[in-house]
């Protein structure tokens, strides 16, 4: 092997090195500006309600059909692991507490987080190319508080939110899976509850 060849290699692994610690530090002053935007005056409630009906209400569907999935999909695999071992009448509170304690929180922030994350991406980023960032900067209008804090604020409200109807809509899909095709009386899955 040449020295040219090895040399390529090590600057080419110590580009990418450097690029990363950049990166990373960018991020970081990000986080410390909107740290320290989001403890000064807070940017004016409709972009914060804006935010919050685009991540609430806009992953309103999508978060429906996952979590009634993963709460008939819980239901089945339960049933099934549950057979001939432990009576079924315990499949409720089974489905339940593996729905609040794990399944439902991070289904929620993945589908959330990968369908605004997407949005907010793609927005910020052709903001940036049309030099739209660069004309508040001009303005005198801080973007990470115009743009950043909302969605950060957003976000922490919605979240918890989403989560909680999401864990409400899997028991209600452990419930039609268990009544209609497991055979479960309603009252027996709602007592188990």
């Amino acid at each position: 092997m040449s020295r040219s060849v090895v040399r390529e290699g090590a600057d080419f692994v110590t580009d990418r090195l450097t690029d990363w610690i950049v990166d990373v530090g960018r991020v970081t002053f990000m986080v410390r500006d909107m740290i320290k935007s989001s403890f000064g005056r807070l940017p004016a409630w409709h972009l914060i309600v804006d935010q919050m009906n685009v991540i609430g209400v806009g992953s309103l569907g999508l978060v429906i059909v996952v979590s009634l999935f993963t709460g008939a999909v819980a239901a089945v695999q339960a049933a099934y692991q549950f057979s001939n071992v432990v009576p079924l009448k315990f499949i409720g509170a089974v489905i339940l507490r593996s729905v609040i304690i794990e399944l439902g929180p991070v289904l929620t922030a993945l589908v959330v987080g990968g369908r605004v994350g997407a949005a907010i991406a793609a927005e910020l980023g052709s903001m940036k190319v049309t030099e739209q960032i660069d004309a508040m900067r001009a303005m005198g209008i801080n973007p990470v508080r115009f743009l950043i804090v909302p969605r950060v604020i957003a976000a922490t409200i919605m979240l918890p939110v989403m989560t909680v109807f999401s864990d409400a809509i899997a028991v209600f899909g452990g419930f039609v899976v268990s009544v209609l095709s497991i055979g479960i009386s309603p009252s027996t899955y709602i007592i188990s509850l």
